[in-house]
């Protein structure tokens, strides 16, 4: 053999099998959840203000609920109690979103999205 890098034994080149992924790092492994949108969700984010978010944070909450929040959900907010059980709350500079998570059929379902004090 004329070329230094190469092994003449069979499979010597094969990298071996990867471990599997387990833990918190699983979750970016899966599949992310389908999004649900709320028509007054929908509304505070498509609409301009007064009604609406001013557009920045609009674009910044469609990409959290479009990124973070579908692969992730349980990771991206905590979740309330009392009466508001199994709702979820995610906090993020200049916004609040209300969301509820449907684990058995993988569905986030947006509900609120509210402009809150910085």
């Amino acid at each position: 053999m004329t070329r230094l890098d190469t092994d003449p034994r069979p499979g010597a080149d094969s990298d071996p099998a990867p471990e599997p992924v387990t833990g918190r790092d699983a979750v970016a492994e899966m599949q992310p959840y389908q999004l649900r949108v709320s028509y007054d969700a929908q509304r505070t984010i498509t609409q301009a203000p007064p009604a609406g978010l001013p557009s920045r944070l609009a674009w910044t909450v469609y990409r959290f609920v479009t990124g973070e929040l579908v692969r992730d959900p349980t990771g991206a907010g905590v979740q309330l109690g009392a009466a508001l059980s199994g709702v979820w709350s995610a906090r993020r500079p200049g916004y609040r979103v209300l969301y509820e998570v449907d684990e058995q059929h993988r569905v986030v379902t947006v509900l609120v999205v509210r402009l809150e004090p910085t």
